[in-house]
């Protein structure tokens, strides 16, 4: 039987080298923003989006929802351990736990794709129908239609695009897709920092004022 809980917490002003607020369900602890969380069984349960984003910490991984959307997560009953996350529709932003060394996995309809470094955004565009995935450190996509496979090994910012047709092929965009190196605040979240190399050792995509529950990485 599915038990849903609606969680609210508002963000406000979350300085990182304090100690915010949260709200704990289902080992999944809510940052910032608003969020609803269904237990599903064998350690699965849905977390969908409130009208802004949400910020979640899972143990040593944390995630960052964009507004209204739904993302099925599974992890090991015993541990806790993260093992999966499927995202039913828009984006998510995500930093895994570098100590962990067991199988992870971002999965859509159109993609499987499987985490080899530290911190990834995925982006379903349902109008496109296709999967939008950018990473540093590393990851491994594999098309749901074709099988066809692509080792991605990058130190900043770089994305590919999984087609319905099963082609993996790079990003059409000059810059990341609806997110930013707000990826500081989510590696703060777990005490950790990004482990990139920076174009003249500065970042390069700031978050616009109002596009994030964070403020601009300082």
């Amino acid at each position: 039987m599915v038990n849903r809980r609606e969680v609210i917490v508002f963000l406000g002003a979350l300085a990182l080298a304090g100690k915010p607020s949260v709200a704990q369900d289902n080992g999944v602890e809510i940052m910032g923003g608003t969020a609803n969380v269904k237990k599903l069984d064998n350690g699965k349960f849905n977390v969908t989006s409130g009208e802004g984003q949400a910020a979640l910490r899972l143990g040593k991984n944390s995630f960052l929802l964009n507004a209204n959307k739904q993302v099925d997560f599974e992890v090991e009953p015993k541990n806790r351990f993260f093992r999966a996350a499927s995202v039913v529709m828009g984006g998510m932003h995500g930093v895994f736990d570098p100590d962990q060394t067991s199988d992870r996995e971002i999965r859509t309809q159109h993609a499987t794709i499987g985490i080899r470094g530290t911190a990834m955004y995925v982006d379903v565009q349902s109008d496109e129908n296709r999967t939008y995935s950018c990473c540093y450190g590393g990851i491994d996509i594999t098309s749901v239609a074709s099988g066809a496979r692509f080792e991605q090994r990058t130190s900043y910012h770089e994305a590919r695009i999984t087609t319905a047709d099963g082609t993996i092929e790079p990003a059409p965009y000059d810059r990341p897709l609806n997110h930013y190196d707000s990826l500081v605040a989510l590696e703060n979240m777990v005490s950790c920092q990004p482990r990139w190399n920076l174009p003249d050792g500065k970042m390069q995509f700031l978050t616009p004022e109002g596009k994030s529950l964070f403020n601009r990485p300082a």
